[in-house]
C-alpha cells in the first residue's frame, strides 16, 4: 500500500512539471531579452528563493497579523531589541542597551549612534516615539487582526476595565527612550522583540498609523518589490549591523505543497516553507533537508460570544466536547503535532493538572449539554479559510470538515462560510459583530512566552463589551462555581510578573485552567511545521517562531 501510495504521489508531481513547463519555458523566452551585463550580474550575485504557502495580504506588519508577513518584515525593519535565535531571550538591536529600575516599571533604552534608514533619514529617540504612537493607535482599531500584538501594551479602544494596559507612558528623551509599565512584566522585553513593534522611518507612516508604503527601516534588506504574489529584497549597502552573505531575497507564494515541492527539487527554489505531510520520506530519498520546528503553532476554533447562540456556556461547553481534536491531529496533521488542551504548548510545562477533562471529546456529553442549554437548532455560521496552507494546519478545509462533522452529529446546525486567505480572512474572523458563530484559527507563538498564545486567543473577547458581558453574565461565575473572567485576566497578569521559572510555570497553570472553565475557544493542535533546503543551501537556521533570520542564510553561486 505504502509504495503505492507513493507512486500516486510521483505521478502528481509529474504531472504538476508538465503543466508547469509552458510557464517555465514563457520565461526562459523573456528571459533573453534581457541584457547580456544584468544577465552576468545575476549570475555573480547572490539570491535566495524562498516560497511561502499563504498570500502577503499586507506589508504592514502593523496591519496584518500573518507569519508571512511578519517573515518578511523581520529582513527589512528592526525594533530596540531582537529575539536570540537559539533561546529567543532578547538582546540589543537598535538600542545597544537598557536598564530597569529597581521597581521592574522604568526601562530606559541606549539608542545606537549613526543608524540610517533605507530612506538616508537618521534613528532618533523622537523617531521611536513616534512609532510607539503608531503601535497605540493601532491598539484601539479593532477591524484589523494586528490589534492582537497591540492590545496588552496599549489596551482597548472600549478602555474596559479588565485589562488594564501595561504601558502608562513613554517618551524621547536625547538619545534615550523611557516606557513606563503600569506593573512588572517578565515578557515585556521578549513582546517587545517581535516585528510589529519594529521601527519605520516616520515618513511613511499615515495620520491613522498605517504604512504608506512597502516598509522602509533600518534592517539589511530593502524592498525592491512587490507584484504578482513575489516580494522582493536587496541588500542594504549602508546596514549597521554584520555584513549579510545575500545580496538578495525573494519571497514567492506558492499555496501548493506538490508544486513548492516540484520546485525545488527542479532548483527553482532554494527554501520552501510547510513541507507537505507527504514529502518527508521523497525529500530524504532524494538527498534534500528538511528542518523540523518545535510544535509552537496553536489550531483552534474560535467562538464568537457576541453571537447570540453561544452567551449561553452550555452551548460553547458542548462545542468543546463534540470535537474529537485527538482523532484530527493524528489523521491530518504532521507527525510530531499533539492534541491541544489548552492554549499553551507544552514546551513551556504549564499544563495544569486534569485540564485535559476540559476539552476531552465526549458526544454523549455534548448531547446533554446541548440538550440542557438554550440552542434549538439555529443555524451557525462556521468560517474557515480556504487557498492557503498554514504553518498551524497545512490543510483548513480539511480540518474544517472534520470538526463541522463533529458538530452536526452532536445536534449543531452548521453553514459552511469559506473565505479566500488572500480576502482579508484574518481580519474577518477577528471583527466584532454577531454574523460570525464559529471561526478556524492558526498562528504560531511569535515570542516564546506563554502570553504569546494566551492574549492572541483573547484578543476578539477583551475588544468586545458583550462578549466580555456574557462571560460575567454566566451562571456559573454568579453562584461561584468558575472564578469571575476579570479575576482570570489578572491571574495571568500576575503570573506575568514572576521572574522566578517554576513560580511561573504554576502561576500559568492556574491561569489556564480558569480561563479554560469560561472555554472562550475550542484548542485543536499543537502543529509542527518544517522548511525545505536546496541543495544549494550552505546555512540557514530555523526558529520555532518562524520568523527565521533570513538574512543570514547563505547559498552557492
Amino acid at each position: 500500500m505504502a509504495s503505492s501510495q507513493f507512486s500516486r504521489r510521483t505521478l502528481a508531481k509529474l504531472t504538476l512539471a508538465v503543466a508547469s513547463g509552458f510557464s517555465l519555458a514563457s520565461c526562459s523566452a523573456e528571459s533573453h531579452t534581457d541584457s547580456a551585463s544584468a544577465s552576468n550580474s545575476q549570475q555573480d550575485s547572490k539570491n535566495l528563493r524562498f516560497a511561502q504557502a499563504a498570500s502577503v495580504t499586507s506589508l504592514d506588519v502593523a496591519t496584518s497579523s500573518s507569519l508571512e508577513t511578519a517573515r518578511i518584515n523581520a529582513q527589512v525593519i528592526e525594533g530596540l531589541v531582537a529575539a536570540n535565535l537559539s533561546t529567543g531571550q532578547p538582546e540589543p538591536a537598535l538600542a545597544t542597551d537598557w536598564t530597569i529600575s529597581d521597581d521592574q516599571l522604568t526601562y530606559t533604552f541606549t539608542l545606537r549612534n549613526d543608524v540610517k534608514f533605507h530612506d538616508g533619514s537618521t534613528l532618533d529617540s523622537e523617531t521611536v516615539r513616534k512609532n510607539f504612537e503608531r503601535f497605540e493607535k493601532l491598539a484601539h482599531t479593532s477591524d484589523l487582526s494586528s490589534h492582537a500584538w497591540y492590545l496588552t501594551f496599549f489596551g482597548t479602544e472600549n478602555k474596559s476595565e479588565v485589562l488594564e494596559p501595561l504601558i502608562s507612558s513613554y517618551k524621547a528623551q536625547g538619545s534615550s527612550f523611557i516606557i513606563e509599565l503600569s506593573r512588572p512584566s517578565t515578557s515585556f522585553l521578549s513582546a517587545l522583540a517581535q516585528p510589529a513593534f519594529a521601527v519605520c522611518s516616520t515618513g511613511i507612516i499615515g495620520a491613522d498609523g498605517t504604512l504608506s508604503s512597502s516598509p522602509i527601516g533600518t534592517g539589511p534588506f530593502t524592498v525592491q518589490s512587490t507584484e504578482n504574489d513575489t516580494v522582493k529584497l536587496s541588500r542594504f549597502e549602508s546596514y549597521w549591523g554584520n555584513e549579510v552573505p545575500l545580496d538578495s531575497i525573494e519571497f514567492i507564494t506558492i499555496k501548493s505543497s506538490e508544486l513548492r515541492f516540484y520546485k525545488l527539487t527542479s532548483d527553482e527554489l532554494d527554501v520552501y516553507d510547510q513541507v507537505g505531510r507527504e514529502d518527508y520520506v521523497p525529500l530524504a530519498r532524494s538527498g534534500y533537508q528538511t528542518r523540523t520546528r518545535d510544535p509552537y503553532a496553536l489550531t483552534y476554533v474560535g467562538i464568537n460570544l457576541e453571537h447570540p447562540v453561544f452567551a449561553d456556556p452550555n452551548v460553547r461547553l458542548a462545542v468543546t466536547h463534540a470535537v474529537d481534536a485527538s482523532a484530527l491531529v493524528h489523521a491530518i496533521f504532521p507527525e510530531g503535532s499533539n492534541t491541544a488542551v489548552d492554549y499553551i504548548p507544552p514546551l513551556f510545562m504549564s499544563r495544569a493538572e486534569g485540564i485535559e477533562t476540559l476539552t476531552k471529546h465526549d458526544q454523549d456529553r455534548a448531547k446533554e449539554l446541548l440538550k440542557a442549554s438554550s440552542y434549538s437548532g439555529e443555524e451557525v455560521e462556521f468560517y474557515y479559510p480556504t487557498d492557503v496552507s498554514l504553518t498551524s494546519m497545512e490543510k483548513p478545509e480539511v480540518v474544517y470538515s472534520s470538526i463541522a462533522a463533529d458538530l452536526t452529529r452532536a445536534g449543531f446546525t452548521i453553514k459552511p462560510v469559506p473565505i479566500k486567505w488572500s480576502d482579508g480572512y484574518l481580519d474577518k474572523v477577528n471583527a466584532t459583530g454577531t454574523k460570525r458563530g464559529l471561526s478556524l484559527h492558526g498562528f504560531t507563538g511569535s515570542y516564546r512566552d506563554p502570553n504569546a498564545f494566551m492574549w492572541r486567543v483573547l484578543a476578539p473577547t477583551l475588544i468586545s463589551a458583550k462578549a466580555l458581558s456574557a462571560l460575567d453574565a454566566s451562571p456559573k461565575v454568579k453562584d461561584g462555581t468558575i472564578m469571575p473572567f476579570s479575576d482570570v485576566i489578572e491571574l495571568i497578569q500576575k503570573a506575568d510578573a514572576l521572574d522566578d521559572l517554576d513560580e511561573r510555570r504554576e502561576a500559568f497553570k492556574d491561569a489556564s485552567y480558569h480561563l479554560m472553565e469560561h472555554t472562550v475557544a475550542v484548542p485543536i493542535a499543537y502543529a509542527v511545521s518544517s522548511v525545505a533546503l536546496g541543495k544549494n543551501v550552505t546555512s540557514y537556521s530555523v526558529t520555532s517562531t518562524g520568523i527565521d533570520d533570513i538574512a543570514h542564510a547563505d547559498v552557492q553561486k
